[in-house]
């Protein structure tokens, strides 16, 4: 009687887990500590690849699923240290080599943005935009995902 007890509850325990884990998958979030156990299940390993360069605030993962209206997708958000030009250039080798063909790029002094066209089972579009003149700027990496 006890083994059967102790089978339903571990039933039970995985079934809650599934569901907070669609939940988190397929719902709006802001602000999603990189490490929280929501990234962990909702990011998918190929976009947590993406390198962070000359990290000066701290990066938050920010998603919309699938909700029928609007495309989903995942945004990686943080603040760098490193000018515009480089992290253009240090994005660019990273995302055509896996795949991706850039699209015209726009860099100035206070904001730089450029945007891939992916053949990936995972996203189909990734967008950058890097602003800010202050020493930490802001980087938007948004992938557009396929499912």
């Amino acid at each position: 009687m006890l083994k059967i007890i102790t089978i339903m509850f571990g039933v039970l325990l995985l079934v809650v887990a599934v569901a907070i884990s669609l939940i988190i998958y397929y719902f709006e979030a802001d602000d999603v500590d990189y490490e929280s156990f929501a990234s962990h299940i909702a990011v998918p390993e190929s976009i947590k690849k993406t390198p962070l360069i000359d990290v000066c605030e701290a990066p938050k993962f920010n998603w919309k699923g699938r909700d029928g209206e609007s495309v989903p997708y995942i945004s990686l958000v943080y603040g760098t240290l490193r000018p515009n030009f480089e992290l253009i250039e240090s994005y660019k080798g990273f995302f055509e080599s896996g795949n991706c063909r850039g699209k015209p790029e726009i860099i100035t002094s206070d904001e730089a943005r450029i945007g891939y066209d992916c053949d990936r089972e995972d996203f189909h579009a990734v967008d950058i935009f890097i602003e800010g003149e202050k020493a930490c700027r802001s980087v938007n990496i948004t992938f557009f995902e396929n499912y």
